[in-house]
Order: structure tokens, then sequence, then C-alpha cells
């Protein structure tokens, strides 16, 4: 799901489906944007055509973008575990459903704090994100456009991810 707004001049690849002999004429929109695997190269193409000139800024960006990945997949990781639990513990015939219930409450629980440690994980990141890449447009070492597909990309990934 998108949240935020676009701005003038930023650019959003939607799609979605019309169909006007429908109930719902159009179907939902689906966002297409970078993964963060896509961010890495552009990063790695823009060093290499002299877009950004600083060989450590570009490898502490690359580093902090493949912590995020690191991360985010142990995160849902935890939360597939925990899911599986809460279908082990519904299909269990040895608990009490009193017992039961309490117990499937406190999974759900712990499944909501892992997904806002999730969204946590990811706007601090993104948040260290641009922190450097502001340094890096202070001390030239990176294009303008350079530095504002790299904004529209963070900012994205933090919107969607």
């Amino acid at each position: 799901n998108y949240q935020g707004q676009i701005k003038t001049g930023e650019d959003q690849i939607l799609n979605f489906s019309y169909n006007d002999s429908s109930d719902k004429p159009v179907s939902e929109l689906k966002i297409q944007g970078p993964t963060i695997d896509e961010v890495i190269e552009k990063i790695n193409q823009m060093y290499a055509q002299g877009q950004i000139t600083s060989k450590y800024h570009k490898r502490r960006l690359i580093r902090r973008l493949r912590y995020l990945d690191k991360r985010l997949a142990h995160n849902q990781e935890k939360i597939n575990k925990i899911n599986q639990l809460i279908d082990k513990t519904n299909n269990s015939n040895k608990l009490k459903p009193k017992t039961k219930n309490k117990l499937i409450k406190r999974l759900e629980k712990r499944v909501q704090r892992a997904e806002k440690n999730r969204q946590k994980l990811i706007n601090r990141t993104v948040k260290q994100l641009l922190k450097r890449l502001n340094r890096m447009k202070k001390k030239n070492k990176i294009t303008r456009t350079a530095y504002e597909k790299l904004l529209q990309d963070f900012n994205f990934l933090k919107n969607n991810l």
C-alpha cells in the first residue's frame, strides 16, 4: 500500500487495470519501485559514471542497504516462525480452549511487536541513509541528479518496504 504524497516532478510507476463492465472499473493500484538490490545496483552505476565521486561514501551507502536487507529477512523469518506456532496452537487438541486462547493472544502480540520493530528498523536505516546522502551533497561527492534520484529511491523504500 502506498502511503504518502507524490510530489511535483517526482516519478512514480503505478500499475492498474481498467474494465468498464466490472463493478469496480479500476483495480487496486500497484506501485512499482526499486528494490534494495536495484538501489545498490543504481549506486554502483552512478559511481561508475562519476555521479558519485567518493568510493568511501558509495561503500557506506551499500553497506547500510545490505544491512537493512539482511535484518528485514531475519525479521520476516521471525514473524513466519511465530505464525507457524499460532497455526500449530490452533490445531492442537491437547490444550484447553482457555489456555489456547491465551497462548494465541500472546503470540499475536509478538507478531505485532516484530512488525513494529520492522518499521522502526526501516525508518532508522533510511534516516541514516538520508543523513549520509546530505553529507555527500554538502561535500560535493554526488551530482544533483544522482542526489535527487537516490533521495526519491530511499523515500520510496521507507514508504513501501
